[in-house]
C-alpha cells in the first residue's frame, strides 16, 4: 500500500519550534536543562504525531532503535555511571523529531530561512563583540560550526524531498560563519562545504552555458559580498587563519584522549561490551568526561553491540545514497560523519535528529520523495 507524504503544517510548526529552541538554548537565553526538557517535550510531541497518523506497525523499526538504545543505556548507567538518568529520554527527544523530519516534508523556504536565521544571527553576534573568543553561548567555539552543519543538513534533505537546487549562496555563508568560528573542524567543516557544492554543481555530461554563466555571477557577487565583508573585519578572519596556521591539523591532545579510553575499554570484558568509565585518568578528567568523538561517546554510554549495529546501519545508508547518486544527501552524510568524529554531537546530541534520518533512508525501502513504499517489508 502506498504511503504518501504531504506538506502539511503542524511538521512545519514543530521544525520551527525547534529552531526556536536551538537558538535562545545556543545564545543562552534560557538555561541548557530547560531547553533539554523543551527537546524532549519537542520530540514526545513528534513521536505521538507519527505514530497517530502513521500508525505504530509503520514506526515498529524506530521504536525498536529507541528499544535497543535504552536497553543497553539503562546497563551502561548502572555499570559505569558515563550516562546522567535524564539522557535516557534523550532518544526520544532528538531521534523522534528526526523520525518527523522523515515522514514529512519540511519545506524547503522554512529550512533555508531557519539555516539562514541562525548563520546571520552567529555572524552578528561575532563581529558585535570583536570576534569568537568573547561571544556568549552554551558551548565552545566548536559548537558554531556543529550548529550550521545541523541547519545545513536540514536545508540540504529538504531540498532533496522537493526535487530543489542548492544555490552558491548556501554553503559560502556557511562557510563564513565557520570560518569566523576560529576553530580548526570548523574551518576544514567549511572548506568541505564549499568543496561538495562545486563538485556537484557541475556535472561533465549536463553541462550547459546557461548553468557556467550563472554559476559565474553568483561567484562575483558573492566575493564582492566577501571582499566588503574582509575589508571592515578582517581581523576577525585573519586571526582565525592565524590560529589555524599555528595549529595546524595537530590532534595530539585528542588522540591522547582517545587512545586512554581504548586502553581503557580493552581492559575488562565487561567494559568493552558495556562501555569503560570516561573519567578516574588524567587525561579524562582534563576534558570534562568528553571524548571528543561521538563513536567513542557511542561506546561509553551504550556499549559494543550498538556501537557496531549503528556502524553497520551507516554504512547501509551510505552505500544507498552512492548507488542512487543523491549528492545533496552524501553532502550532508559526510559533514556530519566529519563532525561525529571530531566533537561530541550524538548519542544524545542535536546530530541525531539527522542520523535517525539516515539510518531510516538506508533500510526502510521507500522512496521518500514520493512516499511510496516499495514493498510491505522493510529490507
Amino acid at each position: 500500500m502506498a504511503i504518501k507524504i504531504h506538506k502539511i503544517t503542524f511538521p512545519n510548526s514543530i521544525f520551527a519550534l525547534l529552531t526556536i529552541t536551538n537558538i535562545i538554548r545556543l545564545f543562552a537565553i534560557i538555561p541548557v536543562s530547560f531547553g533539554n526538557i523543551l527537546y524532549i517535550l519537542i520530540g514526545s510531541i513528534s513521536l505521538f504525531y507519527c505514530i497517530s497518523k502513521k500508525g505504530i506497525k509503520n514506526e515498529s523499526l524506530f521504536l525498536g532503535i529507541i528499544l535497543l538504545y535504552t536497553a543497553f543505556g539503562v546497563l551502561s548507567f548502572f555499570y559505569n555511571s558515563n550516562m546522567d538518568p535524564q539522557e535516557l529520554l534523550w532518544p526520544v527527544g532528538f531521534m523522534s523529531i528526526g523520525l518527523l523530519i522523515y515522514e514529512y516534508d519540511i519545506s524547503y523556504k522554512n529550512a533555508r530561512i531557519s539555516y539562514y536565521v541562525l548563520c546571520l544571527a552567529l555572524i552578528y553576534e561575532i563581529v558585535m563583540v570583536g570576534g569568537v573568543d568573547d561571544i556568549t553561548i552554551s558551548g565552545s567555539r566548536n559548537t558554531i560550526s556543529i550548529f550550521v552543519v545541523l541547519y545545513y543538513s536540514f536545508l540540504l534533505i529538504s531540498l532533496y524531498k522537493s526535487g530543489m537546487e542548492l544555490q552558491i549562496i548556501d554553503p559560502v555563508v556557511g562557510a563564513l560563519v565557520c570560518i569566523l568560528g576560529t576553530g580548526r573542524s570548523g574551518i576544514l567543516t567549511g572548506s568541505i562545504m564549499i568543496v561538495f557544492y562545486v563538485s556537484q554543481r557541475f556535472d561533465l555530461k549536463k553541462l550547459r552555458m546557461k548553468r557556467v554563466f550563472a554559476f559565474a555571477i553568483g561567484v562575483i557577487l558573492v566575493l564582492i559580498v566577501l571582499n566588503q565583508f574582509y575589508s571592515r573585519y578582517n581581523y576577525i578572519i585573519d586571526n582565525a587563519l592565524l590560529n589555524f596556521k599555528l595549529r595546524g591539523l595537530d590532534s595530539a591532545g585528542r588522540n591522547e584522549l582517545w587512545i586512554e579510553y581504548l586502553r581503557k575499554a580493552i581492559s575488562t570484558p565487561f567494559d568493552f561490551i558495556l562501555g569503560a568509565g570516561i573519567s578516574g585518568t588524567p587525561m579524562l578528567d582534563q576534558f570534562n568526561n568528553n571524548l571528543h568523538n561521538s563513536f567513542l561517546m557511542l561506546h561509553a554510554k551504550y556499549g559494543i553491540i550498538t556501537m557496531i549495529l549503528i556502524i553497520c546501519l551507516m554504512i547501509k545508508s551510505l552505500r544507498k545514497m552512492i548507488k542512487e547518486k543523491e549528492p545533496l544527501l552524501i553532502t550532508a552524510f559526510i559533514l556530519m560523519l566529519f563532525r561525529m568524529n571530531f566533537d561530541y554531537t550524538n548519542f544524545n546530541g542535536n546530530f541525531d535528529t539527522i542520523l535517525i534520518f539516515f539510518l531510516l533512508y538506508g533500510i526502510r525501502d521507500i522512496n521518500i520523495k514520493t512516499g511510496v513504499l516499495n514493498s510491505n517489508n522493510y529490507l
